[in-house]
Order: structure tokens, then sequence, then C-alpha cells
């Protein structure tokens, strides 16, 4: 299925979104293209034209393409061509896709191209095609591409049944020829990357190894059952329905949130819920004691957030006209988190106070959509609830580049109100290690985008003795020489830029 997303705070429930990106075939759905993104997902679908044909109405890939490019035509006479560009180029696009193809060319209950090709030479055919989807998606302007990776079918209901695998058991077959697609594709993806950026980029998520991992330890991820549906029972006809007198059912669980699958195919929502939280990826534990590194390990969208926001830094870095500031750029997602912080080093360099922090705000503006400030004081005038609101999205929106982080009261106006959000540790302060760098280009400048831009007050306040951080949505930031962090000394053990002989870190006050 074809998903476009408009902007990350958009992209879905696990980003903490208000909802999903309408269907496209739905009434009035282009109108919402531009702000909410649009779903061309189509059920029994696939790769393959001929994949699903026995089924009435469904779409395959190759049209879900035409759809978008239709969208793209809306876009176009509303925008105009080249702020139509410039919109895609902001957008993600996600495809998850292939599951049906290849279950239609195991199962033996469906002919298909089982008796004509071999394995090998399916997955080349599926490759082939998938690759001519992304490159017409290129060519319509599409420059962010996540291609989710086809999950362990030989583990679901249906494939044990008709394999007759017992309980816990799973395909061999079938896992390995996903495993060997899985491959072709992620090399495809790499060569594309190669042939098509660095302008764009296409991810591979690995969703095979997520869900085994969740199939594997179901009771930690608070599952009771991995392998019999929620609905259908685990032998054919797997029919799930409500009977006519809407008191008989066809095997329907009592709690689907404690079930792996919600029927012979598909996860459950809670199992799908886990699987996005994993592929967006959070840290691995509570944060380290001071003076050591919290381990974290960074998922697909938080290396493309690192990855969009460095290169964005790189053009400043590389103008900076500092001996040696100048480093060789990297390729899509070969930056990691040290990486981002060293672009955002160097950045700093050779630049005043006001300097860095105009900066990040070209940024942040080149990362949102054309009109995208306004849109934002109109949706979110300075109310309790937009306040609220917001703090609640930056849990999620902000756990890529400062950890984690939870939503807890403040008071705004004499009044008691949950639109504070506490950072645990913060994690650019902790890999930077300078004071500087966390008011310069995090503080200030994040104050001022949603005071100034967006309209809706916003104070930080750092601890440098535990590095967490108390951010206030509501108030109205202090003048930066009324700011206690204004006076704040250098970390001298672990800053390199540290100077012991100031009372006050040297960035301060350039």
């Amino acid at each position: 299925m074809l998903i476009l997303l408009i902007s990350v705070v958009k992209s879905g429930q696990a980003l903490g979104a208000l909802s999903f990106p309408p269907p496209y075939l739905a009434p009035n759905t282009q109108a919402d293209a531009i702000s909410r993104g649009i779903n061309y997902a189509s059920g029994a679908s696939g790769i393959l034209d001929e994949t699903g044909s026995v089924f009435v109405g469904r779409v395959p890939l190759r049209e879900q393409v035409k759809y978008f490019e239709q969208s793209r035509n809306y876009m176009v006479s509303v925008m105009g061509e080249n702020r139509t560009k410039e919109f895609l180029k902001k957008a993600i696009f996600s495809l998850t896709t292939g599951s049906n193809d290849i279950l239609n060319y195991v199962q033996p209950s469906i002919p298909f191209f089982r008796d004509k090709v071999s394995p090998s030479t399916f997955q080349d055919y599926m490759v082939f095609n998938l690759t001519s989807h992304l490159k017409r998606l290129h060519e319509l302007g599409a420059r962010k591409c996540v291609v989710v990776g086809v999950g362990p079918l030989g583990c679901i209901p249906f494939v044990r049944a008709i394999n007759l695998l017992g309980s816990g058991k799973c395909s061999a077959e079938v896992n390995g020829f996903i495993q060997s697609y899985n491959k072709k594709v992620k090399t495809t993806l790499d060569q594309l990357n190669h042939q098509l950026g660095p302008e764009a980029i296409f991810v591979y998520a690995n969703s095979y190894d997520v869900f085994w991992r969740i199939m594997l330890n179901y009771r930690h991820y608070g599952f009771e059952d991995a392998n019999k549906p929620c609905c259908g029972g685990n032998l054919p006809p797997f029919v799930c329905f409500e009977g006519r007198n809407e008191n008989k059912t066809s095997g329907l669980c009592d709690d689907r949130s404690k079930y792996v699958f919600w029927d012979a195919y598909h996860p459950t929502e809670a199992a799908n819920i886990i699987i996005s939280k994993v592929l967006l990826d959070e840290a691995s534990g509570e944060p380290a004691p001071l003076g050591q590194k919290t381990r974290y390990n960074d998922g697909v969208f938080e290396k493309v957030f690192m990855t969009l926001f460095a290169r964005k830094m790189e053009k400043f870095a590389a103008a900076s006209g500092e001996a040696g500031a100048v480093s060789k750029k990297k390729g899509w997602l070969e930056y990691d988190y040290e990486s981002f912080v060293d672009v955002s080093k160097r950045v700093m360099q050779g630049r005043s106070r006001m300097q860095q922090q105009q900066v990040v705000r070209e940024v942040l503006l080149s990362m949102l959509p054309p009109g995208a400030p306004a849109q934002f004081r109109k949706l979110f005038p300075p109310t309790k609830w937009a306040e609220e609101f917001n703090a609640a999205l930056t849990v999620p929106f902000f756990h890529w580049l400062v950890g984690p982080s939870e939503v807890v009261e403040v008071e705004v106006n004499g009044e008691t109100q949950r639109s504070g959000v506490h950072i645990k540790k913060c994690r650019y302060l902790e890999n930077s290690g300078c004071v500087g760098m966390c008011v310069n280009m995090c503080k200030i400048p994040t104050q001022d985008f949603f005071t100034n831009e967006f309209g809706l007050p916003l104070t930080m306040i750092p601890n440098f003795e535990d590095m967490s951080c108390e951010m206030v949505y509501g108030q109205v930031p202090p003048p930066l020489e009324e700011d206690p962090v204004s006076k704040q000394p250098c970390f001298a053990d672990i800053c390199s830029m540290a100077n012991p002989s100031s009372s006050v870190c040297p960035k301060l006050q350039a």
C-alpha cells in the first residue's frame, strides 16, 4: 500500500497524530491532501497487477501510483508547479506491500506463478516492478520513501494451517523465501540511494525482525497468545463474522489486545502499534547517570530525522570558512547522533550567538511545508487546549532529538495544566557536553520559533546539574539577560571547547 505522509506530525498514531491520512477514494479527500496526507492503500492488492485479481475492487500498486499523480495534479492547480515540488520534497512516502504477492505465490489454492517460475525468479520479478513504481514516484516528486519489508508470513495462522504445522511452528520455506526477497529489496534501495541521491532517500524498514521478536517474546509485550487469531479460529475457512441475531460469532476472542493476530492473516492493532513504535524506536532504557552516556538504539525514522537535519545544517557548516570545517558529506543514513552533533559544533564555530540562532531558525523553516507557521497559528491559537496538545505531541516528536520525556503538570498564568514536558536527560546536551550549544542551538531558537513563528509561547528550562530539561507551553520566555542560563559556566570536565578561566560559557557572551 502507498501512503503519502505530509509531515512528521501527521505520520501516524505512533507520532501522536490526530488521525490517519484519509483514503484517496473517500469524498473530499483531495482537499485534505495538503494538510493531512492521503492513504492510497487497497485491501488484497500487491506489487504485481495480477495479485488479488480474484477480489472485486482491489487497486494494485500501479493504480495507486496513478492516483498519487492525480493528487499531484490537484496540488499543482492549487499551489503551482514550483511550490508543489518543494512541498513534496518534505513529504514522506510509505510503501508497505509484497505480502499478498508472496501469499498468492506460496498457497496452492490460488493458481499463480508457482508452477511457472522459480522462487528466485519470482522475487526478482517483484523487485523489478517495485523498483519501477519507486522510480515513477521519484519522477513525480517523491524524495523521501520508506519501504517496509515483508514480515515472517510463515508464522501467520493461515500458513501454519495449510502446512499442518503445530502450535508455535513456522514454515521455514516461506520465511526463507521472504528473507531472500527482503535482502534483494534492501540491496535495490541502496542502489537507488546511490543513483538518485543525495536529494532523494529510500529507507528500508525491517519489519521482519521486529515481528519475529514479538513472536518469540510475546508475553514480554503483554500478549497471551501468539498462535491462534482473535477472530475466525485457526482452521479453514477462517471466517470472522457476527450472526444475524447478534449473539453468535465465529471464534471471536474476549480481548483482542491479548492476541498477536486478529485473524488468520493480519496482526491486531495492539501488535501493529508495537511494530510502529519499535520501527520509530525509543531509548533502550532509563537515562544513564551523569558522566555516562545513555544507550540508544536508533530506528529507521530517527535516522531519517538525523539525516534531514544534519544535511540542512551541513550547508551552513560548509559555509563557515573555518579551517577544517568542511568535511566529506555523508550519504543517506550514514549519519548517527554523534555525527549530527558534530555538524552542530561546526556550525557554531566562527559564528556569534545570534548567528547560530539564526541558522537554526532557517533550518527549522526549511523543514516545513510552505505556509506552515500561518496554518499552525490558525489551528493552534494560544489556548490551554493548544498548549496541552503540543506538550503531548512533543514526547514522541522530539524523542529522537532529546530522548525520553513525559508530560507533566505545570502552572501557567496561575492555572494548573498539563502543558509541561519533563525531559529526563537531554540527549543533545548529553552528547554535546556544551552549554553554549544547548542554549544557542536548542533552547533559544526553539523558544523563539514557537513563540514568534507559531504564536504559541514556550519556555525551556535546562538543568545543567543533571542534564534534564523542562518545557512549558504557554509560558512566555524571559529575555536572555534575565534568564539564569545567561550566567551558566562551561562543563569544564567534558566540554572540549570549555574555557576554565571564564565564569560564564564564552559562547553565551559572543
